[in-house]
């Protein structure tokens, strides 16, 4: 075994969440079915009584301000939407399965969850225009594209503290040089000990870097896009205008996906609105 493959090992170590995936795959395979409707959404739902509990707390929070409370899931999910409560509940499913690791920051854990929510709603938005496959497995590596740092956080501690407070987001090549290993690299380690589909695996593995990517190039493109774009709109919001240049590999990979810089601005409002849900959907959870 390699000094990589040990380090992987010992990061996700107890990283066991068997549940996971599966019902991941259920709800899924609900919403991707055009015959679906959200009774059929529902009913995967209330296989875990517990989710159902938090989708309540959370939408009945202050934050979506319901003249009534709403006490079914089938009523949350036609106030929402099936796109939002479907990455809600993907985001709580990561979220529980984090939450009682010990040694996490909960400020991390939640810019980790927020970013698996925003990510994965610009997905859809920007996929549009792809095969269902193609964004089904895009959406999935959105997710759990970062789950990685929070077993570099746990293992490493301090030492990935320090790399933290470079930014939100640390480096792939500082993380290597450091640590021995990326937080890419163990996250598709930990999708790969959950039985997440290949494709997946393989698209959070690179998705710093798409041109390693061995499938159709789009799959990790609508990630790695959907990543730029939430940084974008969180740091600069006021950049993602017709005035503004961006560089021309921002423009090659929107080309891939069908889209241009015009398409991008004209949709501005629709690709603000995962980012602003996101980070509405965290603090009303953890209010």
């Amino acid at each position: 075994m390699t000094a990589v493959q040990d380090t992987l090992r010992a990061t996700s170590a107890g990283f066991e969440v068997p549940a996971l995936p599966d019902l991941l795959r259920r709800v899924l395979d609900v919403t991707s079915d055009p015959r679906s409707s959200s009774r059929d959404l529902e009913r995967v739902i209330r296989e875990d009584p517990g989710l159902v509990i938090e989708l309540l707390r959370t939408v009945n929070s202050t934050r979506y301000g319901l003249r009534t409370p709403i006490s079914a899931a089938n009523h949350a999910i036609v106030l929402l939407g099936i796109p939002v409560v479907v990455s809600l509940v993907s985001g709580l499913l990561l979220l529980n399965a984090f939450r009682n690791q010990p040694g996490l920051d909960p400020n991390r854990l939640c810019a980790v969850w927020r970013n698996a929510l925003a990510c994965s709603g610009l997905v859809n938005v920007l996929g549009r225009r792809l095969p269902a496959r193609q964004r089904d497995h895009a959406f999935l590596a959105a997710l759990t594209q970062n789950v990685g740092q929070l077993a570099l956080a746990r293992h490493f501690q301090e030492r990935y503290d320090a790399l933290h407070r470079c930014g939100p987001f640390p480096a792939i090549v500082a993380e290597r040089r450091r640590l021995g290993v990326d937080h890419a690299g163990v996250s598709a380690y930990l999708l790969d000990q959950w039985r997440f589909p290949r494709e997946v695996i393989a698209i959070v593995e690179v998705h710093h870097e798409p041109e390693r990517y061995g499938g159709d190039p789009r799959e990790v493109l609508l990630v790695a896009v959907a990543d730029g774009i939430d940084r974008v709109v969180t740091e600069r919001p006021e950049s993602l205008t017709l005035a503004t240049r961006p560089p021309a590999r921002c423009l090659e990979r929107l080309a891939s996906l069908g889209w241009t810089w015009s398409d991008l601005v004209a949709e501005r409002e629709e690709l603000l609105r995962p980012v602003t849900e996101a980070s509405r959907l965290v603090h009303a959870h953890t209010r």
